[in-house]
């Protein structure tokens, strides 16, 4: 798939937005990266469906920071009724979700996952999307489950995330050797100065063991 200017600058923010500690996605996180969206995609919206739907995801951003999780919920409904299109939907979509996990709401974030995968246009938010399910259900003990959300659709943006929750998730099915290659693919795209590599080694070692 090619990217345009504008997809790239998504694509490089949604990069940082997404990390590996399991289900626990860091609202606080979500909310600072999603903001910084909101300043870089400006020039994308400037029409009258953008901006309402950019009031609308700051809205719920605040929402969010207050811990209102009413709130949070009615403007990303909004968000997700009125403006689907828009990236500031399927970004208040994953905010919603990411508020659920925090609850320990897992139903209710599958749900908003889902309509990511299904409604987004977006490249990014929709592998974000299919990351956070996958994680779910391999928290759940839902092994294959999670393998088909890694395996139902290629990731070039995500590759490292892919190997290696498809490495956690190989771990826990008992299958070392499996485990171990996509450690080692998940490092092999990583790239040397990154924080997770640490992390990876790590795990490659315990699974080596």
């Amino acid at each position: 798939m090619e990217f345009n200017s504008t997809d790239q600058e998504e694509i490089e923010i949604l990069k940082k937005w997404w990390k590996e500690n399991g289900t626990s996605t860091v609202v606080g996180v979500v909310i600072g990266l999603a903001l910084l969206f909101g300043w870089n995609g400006w020039n994308s919206y400037l029409d009258s469906q953008g901006i309402a739907a950019s009031q609308q995801f700051e809205q719920m951003q605040i929402a969010l920071i207050e811990k209102d999780s009413d709130r949070a919920g009615r403007f990303g409904g909004q968000l997700i009724d009125q403006y689907p299109g828009t990236i500031y939907a399927a970004n208040g979509a994953l905010g919603l979700a990411a508020m659920k996990v925090e609850s320990g709401d897992s139903v209710a974030a599958r749900v908003y996952l889902q309509w990511v995968m299904e409604n987004s246009d977006f490249d990014s938010p929709r592998q974000l999307a299919r990351l956070g399910m996958a994680r779910l259900y391999l928290e759940e003990g839902d092994i294959e489950s999670a393998l088909s959300h890694l395996s139902s659709e290629s990731s070039v943006i995500y590759a490292s995330h892919f190997s290696e929750v498809k490495g956690d998730a190989l771990r826990q099915k008992g299958d070392s050797s499996g485990a171990q290659s996509a450690y080692v693919e998940a490092i092999q795209l990583v790239d040397s100065t990154d924080e997770r590599r640490a992390l990876l080694e790590m795990k490659l070692a315990e699974v080596a063991q």
